[in-house]
């Protein structure tokens, strides 16, 4: 892997994760990973579907490089869109079951599911948690020196103000 000095500023961060887009080899530190992720996050509230389908390539592989900087596998980052986005797509279902109960589907028999609202909630509150524990997580400092995964992306603590 190249050495890649150490960004000084915010936007050098989220420039070395774009650059980086499609390398899921190596390792992120915090502060690459943190300043892009808030980025893109701010970022994804304003903006098109397509600029976002775009944007989450890099966001894949710098959690992946983060989690490598854990001396985690890159895999645990599949768990993020699972636990996000299968809630949601049950409370689009949920919305459909609704109508069926109301009977505003002319036509089909209404449907029971008392035992649904329940299991939303259970999955929004797993949601909640993956969410939380992904938090916690990327704020740990990642393994000094080198790992499994490559060199530590940090320079030698000579200066520990400025490593985030």
């Amino acid at each position: 892997m190249p050495s890649i000095d150490t960004p000084k500023v915010w936007y050098e961060w989220i420039l070395l994760a774009l650059k980086r887009a499609t390398d899921v080899r190596g390792r992120a530190s915090r502060a690459e990973y943190w300043w892009f992720t808030v980025i893109f996050l701010v970022v994804s509230f304003d903006i098109s579907g397509a600029f976002y389908a775009i944007i989450c390539i890099p966001a894949l592989t710098v959690t992946v490089r983060r989690l490598h900087d854990l001396n985690w596998s890159g895999w645990w980052a599949a768990l993020a869109p699972l636990a996000w986005n299968f809630p949601v797509a049950l409370m689009a279902l949920y919305g459909t079951f609704e109508q069926q109960m109301s009977g505003s589907f002319d036509g089909l028999p209404k449907l029971t599911s008392e035992p649904l609202p329940l299991a939303l909630a259970i999955l929004a509150l797993f949601s909640v948690l993956v969410t939380v524990i992904a938090i916690l997580l990327f704020q740990r400092p990642g393994t000094s020196g080198d790992n499994r995964f490559g060199p530590d992306p940090l320079p030698a603590p000579e200066n520990p103000t400025t490593n985030f």
